[in-house]
């Protein structure tokens, strides 16, 4: 069945929400501001789980042209979150924004190019 988006649509979800998630955070932040502060870590939780939807659903074949955006990873971080809700942990989350978050955001910016000329 064909995903009712596109790949251009959900890469710009993707993109949107990463840009969300930076905009709710400052770059000083630390593990106790998500702790205590419900309303931002469940909107940052959010955003995660939009990403990894929409990775999820992004075509074999453009995931095959980047392959090191471990699209999976995405998708698992996704499931844990909705399915193991308890278990979540802030303190990865963090280190998952600094660290892998803008990795992925760059394949996902390089996704978009090659997509959008394909169309054109």
């Amino acid at each position: 069945m064909k995903d009712k988006y596109g790949d251009l649509a959900r890469l710009d979800h993707i993109l949107d929400s990463i840009k969300n998630i930076n905009s709710f955070l400052k770059e000083n932040i630390i593990l106790e501001d998500l702790k205590s502060v419900r309303m931002l870590s469940s909107a940052i939780l959010y955003e995660f789980v939009i990403i990894g939807e929409a990775s999820k659903h992004v075509s074999d074949e453009t995931k095959a042209l980047f392959p090191e955006a471990k699209w999976t990873l995405a998708y698992q971080t996704r499931n844990k979150l909705v399915h193991e809700y308890a278990d979540v942990a802030l303190g990865i989350m963090l280190k998952i924004i600094r660290v892998d978050l803008p990795i992925f955001e760059n394949y996902v910016k390089q996704a978009l190019e090659v997509v959008g000329k394909k169309l054109k």
